[in-house]
């Protein structure tokens, strides 16, 4: 079984992917430091947690460079820091220029990265849109609102267009409502319906999460069969 340096070495002393040699060591030895598994070096590639193991899967996929980069699932196995340790390698290509295939079940991610989403479900495709136009298309009138000032008076002000669904007390004085729109009103029509009533800090229409996208699809298009 090879261990992580005998994989370097071979990476470093080929002509794989269009690298010389030189240029080869130099882009393993950067990779291999910049995800802190340098260390690990005379480790046997089978003895590597699942996440050390992507990272050397991932090092393998960028090492030379490429203008495209296709990624199935390179956040499974890592904890937290390693997750956004990806991410921000992930955007940092995304700066440069680079195409980016992203294949994920990670939803968070999508939203985080991504610019545009095809979401498939049982090999169908169900959705293809920008990321940001799809959680418009898919919004529901709910805002978040901060604000201080009488509860009473708040509840009297939405009576016609809008529903209070649930109020949090922040301390101070201070208390934060999640309203629903009636029909389809949007952040103006919240700030017209209330200014009189009490005194805002925030409003912050709340638009779905990709998660909560792929759920309502793919519950719809199983619906259907």
């Amino acid at each position: 079984t090879r261990s992580l340096c005998d994989w370097s070495s071979d990476v470093c002393s080929s002509d794989l992917r269009g690298l010389k040699k030189a240029e080869a060591y130099q882009a393993a030895e950067f990779w291999l430091n910049k995800f802190e598994i340098h260390a690990w070096c005379n480790k046997r590639i089978d003895a590597l947690s699942k996440g050390m193991a992507q990272k050397v899967q991932f090092i393998g996929s960028v090492v030379h460079d490429p203008s495209i980069i296709i990624l199935d699932e390179p956040l499974s196995g890592f904890d937290p820091i390693n997750i956004q340790l990806m991410l921000n390698q992930i955007q940092a290509f995304k700066d440069q220029g680079k195409t980016i295939i992203f294949s994920t079940h990670n939803m968070n991610s999508v939203e985080e990265v991504c610019d545009e989403v095809a979401l498939i479900n049982q090999g169908k495709l169900i959705a293809n849109n920008q990321v940001h136009a799809l959680r418009n298309q898919f919004k529901n009138g709910a805002f978040k609102i901060r604000y201080k000032g009488n509860q009473i008076a708040l509840a009297n002000a939405l009576w016609t267009d809008f529903e209070l669904i649930k109020t949090t007390d922040l301390g101070e004085e201070w208390h934060e409502a999640l309203i629903q729109s009636r029909r389809g009103q949007q952040f103006n029509d919240v700030y017209a319906a209330l200014s009189n009533a009490i005194q805002f800090q925030s409003i912050e229409e709340l638009l779905p999460s990709m998660q909560d996208i792929f759920v309502k699809l793919v519950t719809e298009n199983n619906h259907e069969k």
